[in-house]
């Protein structure tokens, strides 16, 4: 089509999105998949005229996943992702983070959990509950000492709307 939305818009779903969407994709994939992914792509498409729906596939075939969840947030909507550290318990050695979903963009959460010992540890909370529709999910760790910070996405591959609820700290 050759309809433009008027002001920015265009010019924001034009540049700055994909550029912010491919970084979200490396932090979904991982380094070395996203450039495996993204080389092969550039492979097989050279000199001629792909759709998205090549690149998609291309991601797909040689990361193995379905990430038709991620196209369509990305690619298909104009959704925010706004994800939070909406509370945690621990008791004795495990803890139990809630992660509450603002934004209607379906993501992964990478969360970063500091202890009191100096210690860290990552985890990954997958999509599974917010693709059903829910707004909150929790996740279990051990705790082997007081946790000090709970931090979602802090690489900061995702372009989250509100970093400032991202961080619980002590």
């Amino acid at each position: 089509s050759d309809y433009h939305y008027p002001g920015p818009a265009y010019g924001v779903a034009s540049y700055p999105k994909p550029a912010s969407v491919l970084i979200a994709l490396k932090g979904v994939l991982g380094e070395d998949v996203f450039t495996e992914a993204w080389t092969t792509f550039m492979d097989r498409w050279a000199y001629k005229h792909p759709t998205p729906y090549d690149m998609f596939n291309t991601f797909e075939d040689v990361s193995g996943k379905d990430l038709d969840w991620f196209w369509r947030s990305w690619y298909f909507e104009t959704w925010t992702l706004d994800q939070s550290v909406a509370g945690f318990e621990q008791s004795g050695s495990e803890a139990t983070i809630t992660i509450e979903d603002f934004g209607n963009v379906v993501m992964p959460v990478d969360l970063t959990i500091t202890f009191e010992d100096g210690n860290s540890m990552s985890t990954r909370v997958g999509v599974e509950d917010w693709m059903r529709g829910k707004r909150m999910t929790s996740t279990t760790i051990e705790a082997p000492s007081t946790i000090t910070k709970i931090e979602i996405d802090a690489d900061h591959y995702y372009p989250d709307t509100n970093r400032q609820n991202n961080i619980w700290m002590k």
